[in-house]
């Protein structure tokens, strides 16, 4: 898949929506981008108050560039403290180093 290049060595690529599931009993956060790339975390142990904090963020995170992590975790941390990041983090991580599933549009 060919991405548009907005600047030299940079990808456009921009969140489209951030969801949140419960499986098992660890919640999974999906974050999907405008490329048909998805990235995903799952949350090392039961975080009952995970998944409304991830869909309480998705307003503020929609647009960011997700292959920008540090900007994207700074926004959420001056939001307000996030006890736990990790499985977020995880996400953005996948999107911005390639370990991600591509969908088909």
């Amino acid at each position: 898949m060919l991405l548009p290049e907005t600047r030299t060595g940079h990808v456009s690529i921009k969140i489209t929506d951030l969801k949140c599931a419960i499986i098992g009993q660890n919640p999974v956060v999906r974050v999907v981008t405008d490329q048909g790339i998805s990235g995903y975390g799952e949350a090392e142990s039961v975080k009952n108050y995970l998944k409304p904090m991830v869909l309480f963020y998705k307003q503020y995170l929609l647009g960011e560039d997700p292959t920008d992590v540090q900007r994207v975790m700074l926004k959420i941390r001056r939001m307000g403290a996030l006890r736990q990041k990790k499985a977020m983090t995880f996400a953005f991580d996948e999107v911005s180093y390639g370990n991600t599933t591509e969908t088909t549009q």
